[in-house]
């Protein structure tokens, strides 16, 4: 058998329940009260607005936004390509000198070795020229 405080007790719990269910319903109601409220003042207010405030609100809910988000995607894409570009640099910044030097060193090499050929009168000039150009 059941008792009567287990009874107590369950009814107390559906009473609660019950006062829930119906704050909730109460609630639901006005929200929609509310919104439907708020649609009429907005649609009124819509209908009252000069070309100015419209202007206004267009600027102010649609542009500035859309070109805030444009700025920080360009100013992202620039960061990108300055990392990138940095990168590179990093990669390749000894490289050039370090070519110059080798090339002038080798230039200078094979200079010496075109001094010390013996020719005739016709090859030394071509050697000499050769020189000229290596350097």
């Amino acid at each position: 058998m059941i008792s009567k405080a287990t009874l107590d007790i369950d009814e107390l719990n559906i009473i609660k329940i019950n006062e829930k269910l119906k704050d909730y319903e109460n609630a639901k109601k006005s929200y929609n009260t509310y919104a439907k409220e708020l649609d009429i003042k907005s649609s009124k207010k819509q209908d009252e607005l000069n070309i100015d405030e419209i202007k206004t609100l267009l600027n102010t809910i649609w542009i500035e936004p859309i070109i805030s988000n444009l700025l920080d995607m360009f100013n992202v894409m620039c960061d990108e390509i300055a990392n990138k570009l940095r990168a590179l640099n990093d990669i390749y910044k000894d490289t050039l000198s370090e070519i110059e030097n080798d090339l002038k060193q080798s230039n200078a090499k094979v200079c010496e070795l075109l001094a010390e050929l013996d020719a005739d009168i016709n090859e030394q000039k071509a050697i000499n020229e050769l020189i000229k150009i290596l350097g």
